[in-house]
């Protein structure tokens, strides 16, 4: 069997937030740095899964550069600072964000 090939490309931070933002239902891995910790994370997930316990947030992640992201592993919606993103995979490609 062949094994397939990751295309490594150069994108900006605008270009990164658009990916993960228009990703709808793909799989995706976005590596990025927590705001609290300051940790370097790698999370596999999706885009597009609705649905929270406990009704609405009380404020939009828009507005303070987070877009919001369903962790595979976790089974929880989770936040990505926008601002932070170190790689993405999707698609059979690596997307390295320029700093």
């Amino acid at each position: 069997m062949k094994a397939l090939r990751t295309a490594v490309m150069q994108i900006t931070k605008a270009e990164a937030v658009n990916l993960v933002a228009t990703a709808g239902h793909h799989i995706m891995t976005v590596t990025f740095i927590t705001r609290g910790t300051g940790e370097v994370r790698v999370m596999n997930g999706r885009r597009g899964v609705r649905g929270r316990k406990g009704g609405k947030l009380r404020y939009n992640p828009a507005e303070k550069g987070l877009i919001s992201f369903f962790d595979i592993q976790k089974g929880e919606p989770r936040m990505i600072d926008c601002n932070t993103i170190l790689k993405i995979k999707a698609n059979n490609k690596e997307y390295i964000v320029q700093s």
